[in-house]
């Protein structure tokens, strides 16, 4: 990977870990619109779609999906409360 690339990943990474303390818990998610799109599997996660997003682009600075470690609304991020899950 070249340094520009390195660059643009390290800055997306850092823009979607800000976003995701944004929503700690799988509750948060879906008061910002995110609905669940699985149940819990363990090592799979809780799934959360924000249905409206445009798959064809990439925006780190709002994610189509989010993972969490349980089925509980207040369960956090799979690794570790407020950690997004790369």
């Amino acid at each position: 990977m070249d340094a520009a690339t390195r660059h643009e990943l390290a800055a997306q990474l850092a823009q979607a870990a800000a976003v995701a303390r944004q929503f700690p818990t799988g509750a948060d998610a879906v008061a910002a619109g995110y609905e669940p799109a699985s149940i819990y599997v363990p090592c799979i996660s809780s799934h959360y779609l924000w249905t409206d997003a445009d798959t064809s682009v990439f925006d780190p600075s709002h994610p189509n999906i989010l993972l969490f470690s349980g089925p509980e609304p207040d369960a956090g991020h799979e690794r570790g409360r407020g950690q997004p899950r790369p």
